[in-house]
């Protein structure tokens, strides 16, 4: 893979995803939510 591209961007996170299946009227709820916490990162260019 060339590595020589400048539409790359670094990112640090979590998708949720819902199941509507599941959690029904709730997917779609200000309750309904992830959380992340990042202690420490190291990124070398």
């Amino acid at each position: 893979m060339n590595r020589s591209y400048d539409d790359a961007y670094f990112k640090i996170g979590n998708y949720t995803q819902s199941n509507a299946e599941k959690e029904g009227s709730d997917t779609g709820s200000s309750n309904n939510y992830g959380e992340v916490v990042v202690y420490d990162f190291f990124v070398e260019h």
